[in-house]
């Protein structure tokens, strides 16, 4: 099994900047891939967008579950290598394709990713965005950051009651281009969790200091989508008790959404008295 560590050692950062590879660290990884499966539906198929070398998928695999799981790489390079690591795997098929210019057709129990960081000059945005905008009824402008498309794209393809798991930087939910993002995400009516870490240091090797965790389920929301701020991701499974519920109707798109999060909770900040669990939201 060649890890990601091994990669770096052997892979030019140049290479790994063009495709924006950056992993994924374990611990963030094991937490997002138990919220995927600690759904009360049986949770069969899984979407990777994004694969690179299949952290999730590992540890998904290693719950002792049974899962067919679909990945997608446009590397050939990190693509080879995922390959010969998933040899032995026939629960798992790779392909060597573009995510966002694939197919839309199928969908999932479970999409769990952490997609490529990309500025509009950095991919093909004037074949892509227009494709999204084409599927979903949107009307994206030019500078959207790649993360966005695969975000959106996953949402259409994620089956009633199935859940989806990103880790992105936090910047859409104040920056212009997210502005229609999160117009989509709340006419959605789905159940949303917004975890935005702020980390007190960096592990990241792309030196992210804040990152946003996003879990969605597909299910009629409570009227609410919910916002939880956190320091260090050892304290990520708290995020599922320890959150602030704003309303839809208190949520405009045009507005910053960061200002949700506050860096201290204020003491007349009403904590949902959930108790911990990897099963996140309420039941319906």
């Amino acid at each position: 099994m060649i890890t990601e560590k091994d990669y770096c050692s052997f892979t030019d950062i140049s290479h790994r900047k063009k495709f924006a590879q950056f992993f994924t660290p374990e611990v963030i990884a094991n937490f997002m891939a138990d919220w995927i499966i600690g759904n009360s539906r049986r949770v069969q198929s899984i979407l990777e967008p994004a694969f690179g070398l299949g952290v999730f998928s590992r540890l998904l695999l290693n719950k002792d579950i049974q899962l067919s799981i679909t990945g997608f790489d446009i590397d050939n390079h990190i693509f080879n290598v995922a390959l010969s690591n998933f040899s032995d795997n026939k629960e798992v098929t790779l392909i060597l394709d573009d995510y966002i210019t694939s197919s839309w057709n199928e969908s999932y129990d479970g999409i769990i990713c952490n997609p490529p960081y990309m500025k509009f000059h950095d991919y093909d945005n004037k074949r892509a965005i227009p494709l999204v905008n084409s599927h979903l009824g949107l009307r994206l402008n030019k500078f959207t950051n790649i993360y966005t498309l695969f975000l959106l794209k996953a949402l259409s393809q994620l089956k009633k009651d199935g859940r989806c798991a990103f880790i992105t930087p936090s910047e859409f939910l104040n920056a212009d281009y997210g502005v229609e993002v999160k117009r989509y995400l709340k006419n959605t009516g789905m159940r949303i969790h917004f975890i935005i870490i702020d980390f007190e240091e960096n592990i990241f090797d792309d030196a992210m200091t804040t990152a946003c965790i996003t879990l969605i389920e597909n299910k009629p929301s409570e009227g609410t989508m919910r916002f939880s701020l956190i320091k260090n991701p050892s304290d990520l499974h708290s995020a599922l008790s320890n959150f602030k519920d704003i309303a839809y109707s208190d949520l405009f798109p045009e507005e910053k959404w960061k200002k949700n999060i506050k860096t201290t909770t204020p003491p007349d900040l009403n904590i949902s008295p959930t108790s911990p669990t990897t099963r996140g939201f309420r039941e319906a």
